[in-house]
Order: structure tokens, then C-alpha cells, then sequence
């Protein structure tokens, strides 16, 4: 099973999921002669499950063939379509996932709730394929729920409907999916991933017992516990060499790889990958093969290598065809990118490089199109490419405001549903209640009595829920703080979406790729999670500092009459004063902020967010051309560069020589001075 249970290396292609830990085992056909009993058809159809990874087409035909020789009746439907579906979500077959769903929850009324958690399991994997992070959590989460009265041992009467594949993985698909929400979710995940360790134990299952013990080594070394991470991934290589599961030891490999790039050892990741990347081939395991490949360049342009990087995207391009290559394509593109870049061949990257952008256009997810951007921007700047590096970054931004509005309204239209659907079903209920207690007067108004205080407890506690489920949807996971959305919604709260008034600060950590890939992006994660941090305790409670996206930071003050310049002075001096602590290590950090006080002259139009935004960008853009680590303040600009959102920082640059935009610099203690010597238009503050 399946994609979600993929490792967390950080490949764009799989930003919020985990890479693919795979499952191949060789399937021996059911006889067609005679009928197969329960557990051999569970058996079978887990097995067509992890074949599905490989060839889904071929296994969901094996699985339909699987009916005319199982034993007849609902419960084996069911088995037959949970397997279906799981097969469809993995692949991203939405139309053949959504069939099986549905008749798993019309089979529900005859076999059992059983059905409806196997439907629930199956939804929250295709959630997941579409990057619905949200929905599949609450949707694996209940189907744990609902399959613990038929599986968990401390509580089930009677475990022979248990199918202990799906159990198992529903356990390790919640452990993944709250992993990353901070360190609550950090011990959650160790709770799921240790009743899968016991389901797995149980089952007599040491493949599946090395997964969920990979999983738990992964966990221990983010924790900053390097020592229990060895103990459990030995334990883990033991049982995948017991297991005798090429899958197993891929897996395995996989992870030890990954434990080693977070501690910084990427020449002993590599070889570990590689491994498993060998293990996979001879195996026959071409998809997973596959999926190494890109991993396998990430590391050798990380250990700048950009011309191994270079031979193995051409030998995984000339090697295989386009169906196995395809879902990877624009993750081998800009890697060829930025290894030409790295290799001084700028030229020939920039005539790859607007086939690959009109590509990204068609991508819906503009957080994972974000990942492109930001590391194909690196290297334009590293390659010396300014004017491309700036127009890529522009490109980008303009998509990011284009697309926010969409989605927070596809939030709050997907919150009235499911508020609606709650109402709807709570009114279905209390008529068929009165309807049942009408007979006699005394015994309603004794109802009446009774059911009003829970009614009330009931719809306070559902508004609680909604409270709860919109905060989470507009929380940064990693830093606790607002979200895009969430700044979004309290600007339209207080009327300043279309004419934004205070101060507005973009905040851009430098330098930040090459933190990551010097430590690791546990290091990365590590100073975004202490600068997000110091920008809160310069600020009062009811100002706003929000993760807008990658190393992004905007800080919103709506309090008129503010001192925009003395907040930026403690701004800058909490950020560069003292070094971040990661692992025994001391990380020097510093940040180029973009501001502004806004109106900026009450002359003219009131500007709106995005405006006011894009001009902050600017300037934010000018701080890191002129040497970084420092602030620049745009005071005034003509209303009309405002048309260009994506030629804004041109524009300033270009405007303040001339003296139609007036600049005021602020540079932290030890910065370099501007490598172009400003106007007298642009002037150098003191950092008070």
C-alpha cells in the first residue's frame, strides 16, 4: 500500500507526503475451481493491494476476477472493493476510488460499520494523493475509530472480521499524517505508530513490523534522541532482514538514508540510497526505482556533484518510458536546470527553463510549485542570473495573490457544506425523535425538558468544533503561526483587504537554502521555528506575524500612528544578535525586510493589501540586491508602477536614482555597504 506512506526527504514532488515504502510480494492466484475462504481472499486481495503500486490497471482486474472464485456474499464484496479502492486512491483512478467508496458504505447497512471505516481508510488516501492534508487527517482518524471495536484486542469481542493489513496501515497513515503537527503531534504519532508495531507483531509480520519500526527511528531522531533513533533502525534492519521482503529492505534503507541527511551525513545518505535503489532493481520493482532517482540527484546536487546529478536524470529519462517517468518529469527538469547552473552552463538552462514554468502553470498546488520556484531561484542567483532569478520569483508571486482569494473562498464554502450537512442531519433526527415520543403529552413536555440543555450543550459544542477546525485550517503546523488564510480572513474582518491601513513588513530569511543544505531541512525548520519566535515577542498580541510561504514572513500592524522604524530596529536586532542553537551548532541568521506605513501619502487612492504587499516586496527585493542583512523602507513611489505588480522591483530600482521613489535603508550591525551606492533619493538610517 501505497503512496501516502511515503518518506519525508523533502522532494517536491512529495511535500506533504511520505515516500513510497512499497510493498511488492509475489501473488500466487486463488484457484478459480473452488471457493476461497474469508482469510485467504484477505490474504489475496492485500497482496493485489501492494502489486497495485507497481501496475494498478492489472491489479484491479485481478481483483474483479477475485469474485467469481470467493466465497459469495456482502462481506466479500466488501474485502474486494476496500482493496479496489485502495488500489484506485494510490494510482490517483479518483473515478474508480469514488465508485468503491460508495459501495463500501452501501454495503455498510448489511455487513457491518466495518464497511464504512474501510470507506474511510479509502478516502483519506485519495485526500491525500490530492494534497487535501486537512480532510485526510480527520478522515483516518475516524476510520481508526471505527475499526476498533472489530480490531483492537482490548476492546473487540471478536476479531475474525478484523482485517489486519488495513488496521495496521490505518494506525501508520494517522501516525504520518500528525507527525507533523508540532510536538503534540510528535506523540500522537508514536502512539499510532506503536499499536502498528504491536498489530504488526500480532500478525506474525516482520516486514510490516520493520515499517512501522523505520517509522519510529525517524521519529526519535527528530525528537533530537540520535541514540534511541540507532537502537530502533537497527531493530528495524533486523526484522526487514528476517522478513526476507525486498520491500521491507528498501524501506528500511530509505529511512536510514533519511536519518542520516538530517544529521548532516549526506555522503553515507547517499550510499544508503543507492542501496535501496539497487535493492528495488533487482527486485523488478521499476516504480519505486524511479521514485529514487530523484532523491538520489537531490543528494548529489546538495554534495555538489551537479554532473553526477546530470547523468543519472539522463540515463532516468532515456531508461524508461513515459508512463514511468511522467509524474516525475518537472522534478528531473529543474533539476537539469539547476545542475546546468551549477555547472556554468547558464545559457542552456535559460532556454530550458520556460518549458518547465509553463509546465508549473498547469500545477494546482501553488505551495508545491513554491518548492520549485524558491531552489530554481538559488541557483539563478548563485549562477549570477539577477534579472531571471527576479522574474521568476515575480512570476510566482503574482500566482500566489492570484490563487489566495480562491482558496480561503473554497474554505469557507467548504465549511458552510459541512456545517449545513451537520444541521440538516441534526433536524432529521429530532423529527424522527418527536415523531417516535408524540403519543402522549406528559411523557413530550418530560422530553422537552430533558432534551433542550443538550440541544444547547450540543450546538455550543459543535461552534467550539467549527471554531477548532477553522483555527487549525489557518495555523502554520511548523511555527504556530498564522497562516496566509488566516491573515486573509482577519483583514476582511476589519474592512482592510481593499484599502489597507498600518504597517506591513515582508520579512525573507537569507540565505535560507543554504541552511538546508548544510544541515539539513531539520535545520531549516529549526530557524524558521526560533525566528518566527523572536518576531513574536517584538510584537504586541493584537499585531500579526504570519508564515506566508517558504522562508516568507509578514508582520501586519494595524495600529495608526505606529513607529514603523523602531518596531524594524528590534526586529532586526532580536533576529542577527544572537545565533540560532540546532544539534550543538550555532547558525548564524539575518533577514532582508521590505516595509512601509501605509497609506503612503494620503493624497493619493487608498492602496489595498496586495498593493501595499507588492510594494513591501519590493523593497524587500531591493534589501537583498544591495547586500542583504537590512531593511529598506519604500516612503513614497508614483501611484502608476502599481500596474506592474511582477515589474514592481525593477521599477523602484530603476525610479530611485531618479528620485521618484524615495528609499530609507537600515542595515544590521556588520553588513557590507550596497554594493551600487544609492541615490539621493534613497537614504541610510540609523539602527537605533
Amino acid at each position: 500500500m501505497s503512496s501516502w506512506l511515503q518518506w519525508p526527504i523533502n522532494g517536491r514532488d512529495f511535500q506533504r507526503r511520505i515516500a513510497v515504502a512499497g510493498m511488492l510480494l509475489a501473488v500466487s492466484a486463488a484457484p478459480r475451481c473452488e471457493p476461497v475462504s474469508r482469510i485467504q481472499l484477505q490474504y489475496q486481495v492485500n497482496r493485489l493491494v501492494d502489486l497495485g503500486y507497481e501496475n494498478p490497471q492489472s491489479s484491479l482486474e485481478a481483483l474483479r476476477a477475485l469474485e467469481s472464485g470467493s466465497v459469495p456474499g456482502a462481506d466479500s464484496r466488501r474485502i474486494i472493493e476496500a482493496g479496489a479502492g485502495l488500489v484506485a486512491a494510490d494510482s490517483g483512478l479518483t473515478d474508480d476510488a469514488h465508485h468503491a467508496i460508495a459501495e463500501l458504505e452501501r454495503l455498510a447497512p448489511v455487513v457491518g460499520a466495518i464497511a464504512h471505516a474501510d470507506a474511510l481508510l479509502v478516502r483519506a488516501d485519495l485526500e491525500t494523493q490530492q494534497d487535501q492534508t486537512q480532510k485526510s487527517i480527520t478522515d483516518i482518524a475516524a476510520a481508526v475509530s471505527a475499526y476498533a471495536p472489530f480490531c483492537d484486542f482490548a476492546i473487540a469481542r471478536d476479531v475474525r472480521d478484523c482485517n489486519s493489513f488495513n488496521w495496521f496501515y490505518a494506525n501508520m497513515f494517522a501516525g504520518v499524517d500528525v507527525s507533523g503537527q508540532g510536538a503534540n503531534g510528535s506523540g500522537a504519532a508514536a502512539a499510532y505508530f506503536a499499536a502498528a508495531q504491536d498489530i504488526a507483531e500480532r500478525a506474525h509480520r516482520p516486514d510490516l513490523e520493520a515499517r512501522a519500526s523505520a517509522f519510529m527511528a525517524k521519529l526519535a531522531q527528530d525528537g533530537g534522541n540520535a541514540d534511541l533513533s540507532n537502537r530502533v533502525l537497527q531493530h528495524a534492519e533486523i526484522l526487514a532482514e528476517r522478513s526476507g521482503d525486498a520491500s521491507a529492505l528498501e524501506f528500511v534503507k530509505i529511512f536510514r538514508s533519511m536519518i542520516l541527511t538530517a544529521r548532516g551525513d549526506l555522503p553515507g545518505a547517499l550510499a544508503a540510497l543507492r542501496d535501496a535503489q539497487e535493492i528495488a532493481r533487482q527486485a523488478g520493482h521499476r516504480r519505486r526505482t524511479n521514485d529514487l532517482i530523484m532523491h538520489v540527484v537531490d543528494l548529489e546536487l546538495k554534495q555538489g556533484h551537479p554532473d553526477l546529478a546530470l547523468a543519472e536524470i539522463d540515463r532516468a529519462l532515456a531508461d524508461f518510458d513515459n508512463r514511468h517517468v511522467a509524474y516525475m518529469k518537472e522534478s528531473l527538469d529543474a533539476d537539469r536546470i539547476i545542475a546546468l547552473l551549477n555547472m556554468g552552463k547558464a545559457s542552456e538552462a535559460l532556454r530550458a527553463l520556460p518549458a518547465l514554468l509553463d509546465a508549473l502553470d498547469a500545477k494546482v498546488d501553488l505551495a508545491e510549485r513554491s518548492d520549485y520556484v524558491d531552489q530554481l531561484g538559488e541557483a539563478l542567483f548563485g549562477a549570477g542570473q539577477l534579472d531571471a532569478a527576479l522574474a521568476l520569483f515575480h512570476r510566482e508571486h503574482q500566482a500566489i495573490l492570484a490563487g489566495s482569494d480562491r482558496k480561503f473562498e473554497h474554505l469557507v464554502l467548504d465549511h458552510q457544506a459541512a456545517m449545513q450537512a451537520a444541521q440538516l442531519a441534526q433536524r432529521r433526527k429530532e423529527i424522527r425523535w418527536w415523531s417516535f415520543t408524540g403519543a402522549t403529552a406528559l411523557l413530550l413536555l418530560a422530553i422537552v425538558g430533558a432534551i433542550l440543555p443538550w440541544q444547547r450543550s450540543r450546538n455550543r459544542w459543535l461552534a467550539r468544533a467549527n471554531d477548532a477546525l477553522r483555527d487549525q485550517s489557518e495555523r502554520d503546523p511548523l511555527t504556530g503561526l498564522l497562516n496566509r488564510e488566516g491573515l486573509l480572513r482577519s483583514l476582511r474582518t476589519s474592512a482592510r483587504i481593499d484599502a489597507f491601513a498600518g504597517t506591513l513588513l515582508l520579512v525573507d530569511i537569507d540565505h535560507f537554502k543554504r541552511i538546508n543544505d548544510t544541515l539539513g531541512h531539520a535545520g531549516g525548520d529549526a530557524v524558521l521555528q526560533e525566528v518566527a519566535h523572536r518576531l513574536q515577542s517584538c510584537l504586541r498580541d493584537e499585531d500579526y506575524v504570519v508564515r506566508w510561504g517558504g522562508e516568507e514572513l509578514v508582520v501586519a500592524v494595524l495600529s495608526p500612528q505606529f513607529d514603523a522604524d523602531a518596531l524594524v530596529d528590534r526586529i532586526m536586532r532580536s533576529i542577527t544578535t544572537a545565533p540560532v542553537s540546532f544539534q550543538q551548532r550555532a547558525i548564524r541568521v539575518s533577514a532582508s525586510i521590505g516595509y512601509g506605513m501605509f497609506p503612503l501619502d494620503e493624497t493619493q487612492r487608498p492602496l489595498s493589501f496586495d498593493e501595499s504587499l507588492a510594494i513591501a516586496d519590493a523593497g524587500m527585493y531591493y534589501a537583498k540586491r544591495h547586500g542583504r542583512s537590512s531593511a529598506v523602507r519604500i516612503a513614497a513611489l508614483p501611484i502608476e508602477l502599481l500596474d506592474d505588480f511582477g515589474g514592481l522591483p525593477a521599477a523602484v530600482e530603476r525610479e530611485a536614482l531618479t528620485g521618484a521613489v524615495s528609499l530609507g535603508i537600515k542595515r544590521a550591525a556588520g553588513t557590507e555597504e550596497d554594493s551600487v551606492a544609492p541615490s539621493s533619493n534613497v537614504s541610510e538610517l540609523p539602527l537605533a
